[in-house]
């Protein structure tokens, strides 16, 4: 079954909002997930028992991987939707896609490096603020 050129626009422009819902929650979900592990870590280096500050700083570390586990999850599900829509704008001689994809994505570091970087200064900063009692 052939679809018509006003089906396709409006399956394209579908799937663009589809894209963009996938965008906000793999943002909501780091975004929640940055701050339970920060709140947590905060909270264990006011812990009196060492035990349960070592604890709270290593269930920080933890949360914030998850988090970032999800992230990508969700952020490869975002870069497959784009692939199809990249393949749609083919068919449909639209080049927006292509258009983010030349000029925004190449540019500077990206989301991932930015996360997993700074996953690393803060186990390192949880793991010295354990060591080293402030």
């Amino acid at each position: 079954m052939e679809l018509s050129s006003s089906e396709k626009l409006n399956a394209y422009l579908k799937l663009i909002d589809y894209k963009r819902s996938i965008g906000i929650t793999q943002w909501t979900i780091i975004a929640i997930f940055i701050t339970a592990s920060e709140t947590v870590l905060v909270f264990s280096l006011n812990m009196d028992n060492e035990i349960a500050g070592w604890f709270g700083r290593i269930l920080g570390i933890v949360i914030f991987w998850l988090g970032f586990v999800l992230y990508n999850r969700y952020r490869s599900l975002n870069k497959t939707v784009a692939k199809f829509l990249m393949e749609l704008e083919e068919e449909n001689n639209f080049k927006f896609q292509h258009y983010l994809q030349s000029q925004f994505h190449p540019k500077g570091l990206s989301t991932t490096s930015i996360l997993v970087t700074s996953g690393v200064i803060y186990m390192v900063i949880a793991l010295v603020s354990a060591i080293v009692k402030f």
